[in-house]
């Protein structure tokens, strides 16, 4: 009820264009934005990148991966996106723009693909990559947060927001080299060990 309330206060706009549309993106920007539309999968211990419909782990951010991002806990890695042009842009304006509403846009085209859903609900629990106490006062909003608690109670899985703390505050990482971005993030989160998830299934949506 309260969903449809606000939808009739603030109706639902194209992300690209601001026109209304209760789709989030009417058909003229969709063919804009679906040139970079792209479920890709890198096996470990291959360069190789292959299409996949699938999806164990999300990664919008994410413009090219290599052996070097992999460990004995991830087997493979999946973007969705091509991370540039118009894609670059909406991420940008959703992080650091003050437009949460593009969340609705990302989760969507996850949940609308069968493939993508049938992988998640193998799934226990999913969680998010947290931000610290005083980027989310400043940005008001967690965006990985916001799409994947819209996935999981969709899909009815558990979610769960707090298994993962952020207990260093960190730069920017889009303002520093690759070097430094890993430097920036080590020591940066730690896991909430008042939470048992022996041989629980996690999927990490960032």
């Amino acid at each position: 009820m309260l969903e449809i309330v606000l939808n009739f206060l603030f109706p639902p706009v194209c992300i690209v264009c601001g026109k209304i549309d209760k789709n989030w993106i009417c058909k003229k920007c969709q063919k804009k934005v679906y040139k970079y539309l792209k479920s890709r999968i890198i096996l470990k211990n291959s360069n190789k990148l292959t299409c996949h419909k699938t999806i164990e782990y999300l990664n919008f951010r994410l413009a090219s991966i290599n052996k070097k991002y992999f460990s004995k806990k991830y087997d493979r890695l999946l973007y969705i996106f091509e991370y540039k042009n118009i894609i670059r842009k909406l991420i940008i304006d959703y992080k650091f723009n003050d437009k949460a509403y593009i969340n609705n846009f990302f989760s969507n085209e996850i949940l609308k693909n069968k493939s993508i859903c049938d992988i998640l609900k193998r799934y226990d629990i999913i969680i998010s990559v947290p931000l610290s106490r005083k980027k989310l006062m400043t940005r008001g909003y967690n965006q990985t947060d916001l799409i994947a608690k819209k996935v999981a109670k969709q899909l009815n899985i558990k979610y769960n927001q707090d298994l993962l703390l952020k207990v260093k505050d960190t730069k920017m990482q889009s303002s520093l080299t690759k070097l430094d971005r890993k430097n920036n993030i080590f020591g940066a989160f730690e896991f909430n060990f008042k939470y048992n998830i022996s041989r629980k299934k996690c999927n990490i949506i960032r």
